[in-house]
């Protein structure tokens, strides 16, 4: 009696449900695409409404740069965002946002003349004025109902993108035991909310301790698998490893970023997309190669190095 007093059924026919779908094709799937990432959107399908990407990379190869480069892209096609990046600090965050879309490091703490600045704002400041973007001020850990709610006040603002940087501030504090518990809790909160709220939300996570110091699959993540089941996208930034050098891959200064996990684009997942650097802050795509072009070139190398040739 209770059921059938209470309980609405939330279905629809099969015939229902395929018209949906025919309808969709023909608009297409809802996504942003990234300006000057075009290699990137290609194999992502750019940034869907409703998905959750994970970003992993050793400490110091450059996540945050890689995540403020997608800022400066996304203001200037005025892609409303949130950003909470609590590792590094707000100040630092839209400095490095400011320094990749004028292409010149201001992170350095150097002091720049009233000249420059009026001319870095000349040549951004209609972008900044015009902006519908949202910067938390946070420095310290930011406690999950904080987070949430920082997120839904967002979306409801018309944020359309999420930037988390990076999981480890979004934690509470707690034994080792318990840690793997909290950051599952945390991750199913977000993309739950992610889904609920059809925003895109990017987080950096930590890799464990590897022998090379690269992050070479995703299991190299930190913490349980709850991240590589329950994420969407998943994708890996690492420094070129000597064999991608010796190949002619990559240069000592470049970084690989490389599509791990994709629910919707498996196909290219393997792929890298190599990138360089001006200034140590703006990211420019050089090449893009499967995972067996990758294998491939780095094999021919290895074998020549040793006197072999096909």
């Amino acid at each position: 009696d209770w059921v059938k007093t209470h309980y609405r059924p939330k279905t629809m026919t099969f015939q229902e449900v395929a018209q949906l779908v025919h309808d969709g094709l023909i608009v297409g799937v809802e996504s942003f695409r990234v300006r000057n990432h075009e290699k990137l959107s290609e194999i992502m399908g750019g940034f869907r409404p409703g998905e959750f990407t994970v970003l992993c990379g050793s400490t110091g190869a450059g996540k945050t740069t890689l995540l403020s480069n997608f800022s400066a892209s996304f203001l200037v096609q005025k892609v409303p965002q949130l950003i909470l990046s609590v590792e590094t600090g707000p100040i630092d965050y839209v400095t490095r946002v400011l320094s990749v879309l004028d292409q010149n490091d201001y992170n350095t703490g150097d002091p720049i003349s009233i000249d420059t600045r009026n001319i870095l704002y000349k040549k951004w400041g209609t972008y900044l004025d015009e902006s519908s973007s949202y910067v938390g001020m946070y420095t310290n850990r930011i406690p999950m109902k904080t987070l949430l709610y920082e997120i839904i006040e967002a979306a409801n603002k018309g944020v359309r993108i999420v930037i988390l940087d990076n999981l480890n501030y979004f934690l509470e504090v707690t034994t080792a035991q318990n840690q793997l518990i909290e950051t599952d809790k945390v991750l199913h909160e977000l993309i739950i909310l992610t889904k609920s709220l059809n925003i895109h939300c990017i987080m950096i996570m930590h890799p464990k301790k590897t022998e090379t110091g690269r992050v070479e699959d995703e299991f190299d993540i930190k913490g349980s698998s709850t991240a590589v089941q329950e994420a969407f996208n998943v994708l890996l930034f690492n420094r070129p490893s000597q064999k991608q050098i010796d190949a002619g891959v990559c240069d000592y200064s470049d970084r690989e970023l490389k599509l791990v996990k994709s629910r919707h684009r498996g196909k290219h997942v393997g792929t890298s997309i190599i990138y360089g650097q001006k200034n140590s802050v703006f990211y420019y795509e050089k090449a893009k190669y499967t995972f067996l072009e990758m294998r491939e070139k780095t094999k021919s190398e290895s074998k020549t190095k040793r006197g072999f040739t096909e």
